[in-house]
């Protein structure tokens, strides 16, 4: 999967105003406006994935130590795989008292806990969840690709748009023999 930026209205900040040739007088400046356009496509660099581990055991405190053992190995796991500390969250606990079909309780307990990491290597993903799951992982989420800085992508859409608007009003410029200069409007007609 690929993320995609398309700047479209934020690309139209700068109007580039074409002046009237210079022997004519400066009450007489005619405008022209332009916006310009930018597409860009990048590729899909990190990835997320949620692990799960699950025991039944016949105490709370039993099945939340087991599930607690569990989710150590499959942290270390992630940490041998070369996730940074900071990628690797923990996330919901559980324990409730098991019942039968027809709700009564039963005399054991299931406990659940969980983690969330991020693989900044999105091709890395398949040996991340590998290791989790050989680590004792019961579950898997995932993994759900992204790209880990949509803010540059879009600095550099609006780059290049602006610089599609200024080669529009060049090339007008240059069609008309007017000379060009550029005049940032505010998007209010009464600024």
């Amino acid at each position: 999967m690929r993320a995609r930026v398309t700047p479209s209205l934020l690309t139209a900040v700068a109007l580039l105003a074409l002046l009237a040739p210079a022997t004519a007088s400066a009450q007489s400046e005619r405008t022209i406006s332009v916006a310009g356009e930018a597409s860009l496509t990048a590729r899909n660099d990190s990835a997320r994935v949620g692990f799960g581990v699950s025991a039944v055991r016949a105490t709370r405190r039993a099945a939340l130590d087991s599930t607690s053992r569990r989710l150590r190995r499959v942290i270390g796991a992630l940490r041998n795989q070369g996730i940074a500390a900071g990628d690797i969250r923990t996330g919901a606990v559980s324990v409730t008292r098991r019942r039968d079909r027809r709700g009564r309780p039963l005399r054991s307990f299931r406990a659940g806990q969980s983690v969330r990491a991020v693989v900044r290597e999105a091709g890395r993903a398949g040996d991340v969840v590998s290791a989790a799951v050989d680590a004792g992982a019961a579950s898997v989420s995932g993994p759900s690709f992204f790209v880990s800085d949509p803010g540059a992508l879009v600095r550099r859409a609006l780059r290049a748009a602006f610089q599609d608007a200024r080669l529009k009003a060049e090339e007008l410029a240059r069609q008309s023999g007017w000379s060009l200069s550029i005049r940032w409007d505010r998007g209010c007609a009464a600024c």
